[in-house]
């Protein structure tokens, strides 16, 4: 849980550091969620040994074990400006329209979590701009 506070926090503060104010109305909440989803697929992955298949069920496992509770994560438009895979490792890729329709491209991802009774070590973690 300490490894998703400190991404989380590193994602703050990289978004905000070097987003202007209209960049980072529209980035820094898709980054958020960013985290927020590498911190519940690690939760998932150490649950049933597999990555989840989709945002729809990370979603859904979300709702069910509240592992990231304190990030609003708004579910229908990161489905919508990303893409999603879980082979081998897992991926989101989204695509963030900015105020003057140019295209910021987020990444994030990551390796199996080292996984410990109800706690998930990320490995390998990133968020890319």
């Amino acid at each position: 849980m300490k490894s998703v506070l400190a991404i989380l926090l590193s994602v703050t503060l990289f978004t905000g550091c070097q987003s202007t104010k209209k960049q980072e109305d529209v980035v820094t909440p898709v980054a958020m969620s960013h985290t927020a989803v590498m911190g519940i697929s690690a939760f998932y992955y150490c649950a049933n040994n597999q990555w989840p298949a989709s945002i729809d069920k990370i979603n859904e496992y979300e709702a069910q074990r509240k592992a990231m509770p304190h990030i609003n994560v708004n579910w229908s438009n990161l489905k919508s400006i990303s893409n999603y895979t879980s082979k081998p490792n897992y991926q989101l890729t989204s695509n963030i329209k900015q105020p003057d329709n140019s295209l910021i491209k987020l990444t994030s991802g990551q390796k199996a979590p080292n996984c410990d009774g109800n706690n998930a070590e990320l490995q390998g973690a990133y968020v890319n701009m």
